[in-house]
């Protein structure tokens, strides 16, 4: 059940002009996906090096995965108790006129407010403000090394700002917890 709420008037009482409004709330539904992803398992992503030659140390193939480049922590969704079926409000306005027979002009607002609505939030990684500049903080990003570009890089490697927030982790024991 969704309420709707209408209203039409002719305010000439010819036929030919009408002014409208209504108010409806239209109700989605919850996609099953998003409390299943809950009942893990918990996904582990890892990165290989290419292997050219197709074999392992042993001389077994290994379909051309070679060593583990990285291996991440393991990533967890945890679904929000609080979860509620989300929901949008739609206000509509509009005036129409026949100007002519078989041509009428008609202007028509519509507004749409959405609650709700489903969204992953990663709480094991956050950006953090820079106290002096009260700006996200950025304090690595490229690293120049000896002999690089310009003066810092002339002598040892160093460790500069890219412009872009840094993003911190919270627990190493996870990836990202949805």
């Amino acid at each position: 059940m969704a309420p709707r709420l209408s209203l039409s008037w002719d305010p000439w009482g010819d036929g030919k002009s009408k002014g409208f409004a209504s108010w409806n709330r239209f109700y989605d539904k919850l996609f099953l996906n998003t409390m299943v992803l809950e009942e893990g398992p918990d996904t582990v992503t890892r990165y290989y090096s290419f292997d050219a030659n197709g074999v392992d140390f042993l001389g077994k193939p290994d379909t051309q995965i070679g060593e583990p480049r990285s291996l991440a922590a393991p990533t967890a969704f945890q679904i929000d108790r609080r979860l509620s079926t989300p929901y949008t409000d739609e206000l509509t306005l509009g005036f129409g006129r026949e100007l002519a027979p078989e041509l009428s002009l008609s202007f028509t607002y519509i507004r749409r407010d959405f609650h709700h609505q489903l969204q992953d939030v990663d709480v094991n990684h956050d950006t953090r403000i820079d106290p002096v500049s009260d700006r996200f903080a950025d304090k690595f990003g490229l690293l120049l090394l000896p002999g690089g570009f310009g003066e810092e890089g002339a002598g040892r490697a160093a460790i500069v700002a890219d412009g872009k927030p840094d993003l911190y982790i919270q627990n190493i024991f996870f990836n990202r917890v949805f």
